[in-house]
């Protein structure tokens, strides 16, 4: 064979430990060298010596009309949003065979009758036998077979309806795998149906006994768990894919957990942007933390890319711990970019190791080959070509030879059981509620998620622009003084967890979930640690007591649906006014007989079911009170950030609903459950609908929904049906009377014989400085807001970070958003603490006293000696300040599509996105975001961007342990950026449109 031998100078860096340490101490370190023939490295005496290769063999799918990578589909690759039960299931001519490389020689084992598929192999410990995956005509099958080609035996044994596949062996005897049997749909195939499609299940994991017995659910996933793979301390590692309420695109995480199922937990890739996944993902021996796999984009990748090393020491650096192994060709520089491989060649799949430092893998080197080839590769960067043979794919090369079992980890669960434990020993713990003061935390929320079917998903479906999935509060547990909280939930659930405020108000979101098994105790340290963390040394208050069991909320445990839980509400205190004579009408469905639904998002559009599509006028059915009172809140919608949450970041204070009734809205006084009503809406991502059956008020098309729970009593599942509703008792809807006199426009009288403003300047340092203005009130002030480069002189790491609802016109959704944390950008998400902190360091570096101005001395400033509600004269705003224009409103919107939308997360759209309902479009003042601070026009006394651009903090209080913010931002509309608007937030609060300007006097 003519040999090809690569050697590149270096890596494409990430720091990585030595590569010495990857080689295993008692071999001879076999190098990879222009000077080796390929047969030489297993020949005898060398580090690779004996070792065969067991791998598919799988011919070139000609007839495929498909081009470059899209071809990948009928090689058996599915792309990453579905599972192998959804490929086609007899279009394959391939085998199983054993390929020496000493020899050069191929030997077939197996060969299926008829074109079905034979692949996804897993050798066991001994290297005497193997399990994989066979299709047929009906389903998809996981078989074992001797590596000599005998004792060929099927070892799943479900129904016909349900496939099996990708499986693994387990210390124990047992056999992990994934199986579509939980009968759930990709939520981003929204439910689609097209002629001849089989319908696009999701693939969680499963275990069994080595005949095929015993089988029993152990993830419940919201999407595909892929990979499943034993590790040195044998706990099994897969890779998941999440999206409830975060940019699905990038997020795809590593999970843990013990082959019972205990211990769930994401070890790699949770709030993670780059990569957007990582395939096959595999622990070296004697290398506990790295791991080889393939990264890869997100759309248009087809669970391969590129060959890479992670290391989990490593992860916070620019490129996430992993380093590629390129060989010849140009590394590929990370990017959070949708398909970042998409375009780049050679493109590599299935590895494996043959020992710590060496490699085998599968690579298409181009698009005009119509082969794939088996790869050595090696720590040190070099690929080497083994076999390859002109219209054939070599598909997942493994090494023959026998691994150390890793130790078989104890079973935890108690079958028994229908319940678990989860203790918590500090909230405070971990980045999660950083800057939270002690004491804040007063319960947790525990929401349980029923995930979608294969013919009814998607974004538009439980709510209009999000949320994904229909949800159940299962109840709230008390927080302990020191943090800590221990509490019972129910087994084989899906569910998230909420810290809670005083006022039940989520303080910070879980945007994915966690499940635990039977008789489970589940516990972690803190809120969003790190997966290093260990436990603190001290007992906490809650290990002292019995575990809580879930207070209810309002009465039994139910999906949660406006109709049922918000509309109440409005009935009492609402519709007295905001009836059929007024524009804002919140009245009940029942008073919209002619109510036909709302034209959803655009892939809701083109893939709803189409039995659905022909009923209702390819509609989506809400209520036009929920569709009337949406704009009015703040929430995460479909597609938000990956990255961590500010601990706040949605708390309900951050709403336009719950600002105007903080404000006593005509009078309103709301009752404390009829507030909890509202934050609790708020805080679950505004849905509309609380079960499947709700969407349409019909069962799901196909009657996937019986067939959902008879496999999950079979396999184990919750033991409540989400769609049947508890009888509660009823909230009294009595219309409440109240007393309400119209508020007189505040009287400011203009000041007359106005002084000359002057103006001077602090010096901070490294070329920045702050621009005061007096304007004879006794201090000095900023002329504008302080920027991200000011304020990072104070604090260096700060980052106001983006706005990710919107995206670059040019951009086809990928990447984090708008920014908001450029130097002259008005630095944002700081706390009133962060803001006086700052204060007190500029009064030590300047000699000056610094402060916020109060409330009063900040509407003095922004009138500048005028009357009435702004200092501009006239409507037209857009000379003097940035607030919710028409380039808010239109920037990055996408009309030429179905529906037309703003695009997030690559492929799905907002048709609700925060601020647009209301921004006032007969405006431009140029700016999505924050604009450069000091853009526009100033006031008369020099002062700019007074109501808008940024809202300020201020030093007076709110009331309710709450700070005054003064102004408004750049997606507020006018009416709600005037002087005499106030918003009151707790000072720990990073709020996400919020900055401050400074006051400073001299001392005495």
């Amino acid at each position: 064979m003519t040999m090809l031998k690569f050697l590149l100078s270096g890596f494409l860096t990430i720091s990585l430990c030595s590569m010495a340490a990857f080689a295993d101490s008692k071999q001879t370190s076999t190098t990879v060298s222009a000077d080796t023939n390929a047969s030489d490295l297993f020949q005898s005496g060398q580090e690779l010596e004996g070792i065969r290769i067991l791998c598919v063999k799988r011919a070139w799918p000609t007839w495929s009309k498909k081009k470059d990578k899209d071809v990948l589909d009928h090689l058996g690759f599915p792309v990453n949003h579905v599972a192998h039960s959804s490929l086609s299931r007899d279009s394959y001519q391939n085998e199983i065979g054993i390929y020496d490389p000493a020899t050069g020689s191929y030997k077939t084992l197996y060969k299926p009758d008829g074109n079905y598929f034979v692949g996804q192999i897993d050798l066991h410990w001994q290297a005497d036998k193997f399990l994989f995956t066979e299709s047929n005509s009906t389903n998809w099958k996981i078989f074992e077979m001797n590596i000599d080609g005998s004792g060929l035996r099927q070892v799943s044994q479900t129904p016909e309806d349900v496939s099996s596949f990708d499986a693994c062996y387990l210390p124990d005897g047992g056999i992990v795998f994934a199986s579509d049997a939980p009968k759930q749909g990709v939520p981003c195939w929204h439910g689609w149906r097209a002629r001849k499609d089989p319908k696009r299940y999701v693939a969680n994991l499963y275990r069994m006994n080595a005949d095929g017995s015993g089988m029993r659910r152990l993830c419940y996933d919201q999407d595909h768990d892929l990979h499943p793979f034993v590790r040195n301390d044998g706990q099994v590692m897969f890779s998941r894919w999440d999206y409830t309420g975060i940019n699905r695109i990038y997020m795809r995480t590593i999970m843990t957990m013990n082959p019972d199922g205990t211990g769930q937990k994401s070890i790699y890739g949770s709030n993670r942007w780059f990569p957007s996944g990582f395939y096959y993902p595999q622990e070296l021996p004697g290398q506990p933390g790295t791991f080889l796999g393939i990264v890869a984009g997100y759309h248009q990748s087809w669970r391969s890319g590129k060959l890479a090393l992670l290391n989990l020491s490593d992860t916070d650096n620019a490129h996430a711990g992993t380093t590629q192994i390129h060989g010849p060709w140009e590394p590929l520089e990370p990017a959070v970019r949708d398909g970042w491989t998409h375009s780049s060649w050679p493109e590599f799949m299935t590895p494996s190791y043959i020992t710590s430092r060496h490699y085998l893998t599968s690579a298409w080197e181009t698009p005009a080959n119509k082969k794939i080839g088996i790869y050595l590769a090696d720590a040190d960067n070099n690929i080497l070509l083994l076999h390859e043979e002109e219209g054939v794919a070599f598909l997942e090369p493994i090494p023959v030879q026998p691994r150390k079992v890793p130790p078989a980890v104890p079973q935890r669960v108690n079958l028994d059981k229908d319940g678990a434990t989860v203790y918590i020993q500090d909230v405070y713990m971990g980045p999660g509620l950083k800057e939270v003061p002690r004491g804040t935390v007063k319960n947790l929320r525990v929401i349980a998620y029923d995930f979608g079917y294969s013919r009814l998903a998607g974004t538009d479906k439980i709510g209009l622009s999000g949320p994904w999935e229909a949800m159940r509060i299962l109840g709230t547990a008390p927080v302990e003084s020191d943090g800590s909280a221990m509490f019972k939930i129910p087994a084989n659930t899906p569910v998230a967890f909420q810290p809670l405020d005083e006022n039940g108000r989520a303080v910070q979101l879980m945007r994915s979930w966690v499940t635990a098994m039977p008789g489970e105790t589940m516990s972690c340290v803190g809120c969003h640690e790190s997966p290093e963390t260990a436990p603190l040394s001290k007992r906490s208050i809650a290990l002292l007591k019995e575990p809580e069991p879930l207070a209810e909320w309002y009465g039994p445990a139910r999906g949660f649906d406006f109709e049922r839980e918000v509309q109440p509400v409005l009935n009492r205190y609402c519709v007295s006014c905001h009836n059929d004579e007024q524009p804002l009408d919140l009245r009940g469905e029942k008073y919209f007989p002619e109510y036909t639904g709302r034209v959803p998002g655009t892939w809701d559009f083109l893939r709803l079911h189409p039995d659905l599509k022909a009923k209702y006028d390819n509609k989506v059915l809400y209520t036009p009170a929920y569709e009337a009172l949406l704009p009015y809140i703040r929430r995460v919608n479909v597609g938000d950030d990956v990255s961590l949450l500010e601990p706040g970041e949605y708390h309900a204070n951050t709403s336009e609903l719950v600002q105007l009734l903080k404000e006593g809205h005509k009078g309103i006084e709301l009752d404390p459950e009829s507030w909890s009503r509202i934050t609790t809406w708020i805080d679950m991502n505004g849905p509309c609908h609380g079960t499947w059956y709700d969407v349409y008020n019909e069962p799901v098309p196909e009657d996937d929904t019986n067939r959902r729970w008879e496999l999950a009593a079979l396999y184990g599942g919750p033991a409540v049906i989400p769609d049947i509703i508890p009888e509660v008792d009823p909230y009294d809807e009595t219309p409440v009377t109240f007393r309400y006199e119209e508020t007189k426009s505040l009287e400011r009288k203009p000041l007359k014989d106005l002084p000359k403003p002057t103006s001077k300047s602090l010096d901070l340092g490294n070329g920045e400085r702050i621009d005061l203005v007096n304007f004879g009130a006794g201090y000095w002030m900023g002329s504008c807001e302080i920027s991200n480069a000011q304020f990072r002189q104070f604090d260096p790491n700060h980052s106001s970070r983006y706005f990710g609802k919107r995206h670059d016109e040019e951009s086809d959704g990928s990447g984090k958003g708008l920014p908001l944390d450029e130097d002259e950008q008005p630095a944002v998400r700081v706390s009133w603490n962060r803001a006086m902190a700052f204060c007190a360091w500029l009064s030590e570096q300047t000699g000056t006293n610094v402060s916020l101005p109060t409330a009063a001395q900040w509407e003095q400033a922004c009138l500048a000696g005028g009357r009435g509600e702004f200092y501009y004269p006239g409507d037209d705003f857009s000379v003097y300040e940035n607030m919710a224009d028409n380039t808010f409103a239109s920037y990055g919107y996408k009309g030429d599509s179905a529906t037309g939308h703003f695009q997030v997360a690559g492929d799905v759209d907002l048709v609700i996105s925060e601020g647009v309902d209301f921004a006032d479009r007969t405006f431009d003042d140029g700016a999505c975001v924050t604009a450069p601070i000091g853009s526009y026009a100033p006031n008369r006394f020099g002062l700019y961007d007074m109501h808008g651009n940024a809202a300020e903090w201020t030093l007076s209080d709110y009331g309710r342990n709450e700070k005054t913010v003064k102004g408004g931002s750049y997606l507020d509309r006018p009416e709600r950026c005037s002087v005499s608007v106030s918003h009151g937030y707790p000072a720990w609060q990073n709020v996400y449109n919020v900055g401050f300007r400074i006051i400073v006097t001299e001392r005495q």
